[in-house]
């Protein structure tokens, strides 16, 4: 990955990593997240109820402290791995695994739980970014 595909990256990582460390913030404070309020095309903006929906944890871990790990563990490798080999496939298995949250997150806020968290789709926009700058850098790098 070329440095300013990295800085990019890093950049999309950075972001996600904060609006997931208030996410965790008010999880452990246990008060509501401050979130806009309104409709989209009768689905609500309501980031308490996504995040005390029962597809907020994947088995009994908080998807938010998931979404922690991931960020922190792409953020050291862009940072530390940069001259191993494998990079850009470790850095596209890292995007597939962002990519599949990102249609898991959209799908159970639209579909079951009804309601969207703003906080959870600026995740989401970081992750598909990164997806794409991932895909890019693998395929000019073979």
């Amino acid at each position: 990955m070329k440095t300013k595909a990295k800085l990019i990256a890093l950049i999309f990582a950075s972001i996600g990593l904060l609006l997931d460390v208030v996410l965790l913030i008010y999880s452990l404070i246990n008060k509501p997240v401050p979130c806009l309020s309104g409709n989209i095309d009768n689905i609500q903006i309501n980031c308490s109820k996504v995040l005390n929906s029962n597809f907020s944890s994947f088995l009994g871990i908080k998807l938010s402290f998931l979404a922690l790990i991931w960020f922190v563990l792409l953020i050291l490798s862009l940072l530390f791995l940069s001259n191993y080999r494998k990079f850009e496939l470790i850095l596209l298995i890292f995007g597939v695994v962002g990519i599949l949250f990102v249609i898991y997150s959209l799908i159970t806020q639209m579909s079951y739980i009804q309601a969207l968290c703003i906080y959870c789709i600026g995740m989401d926009a970081s992750l598909l970014g990164y997806f794409i700058l991932s895909v890019i850098s693998f395929i000019k790098k073979i």
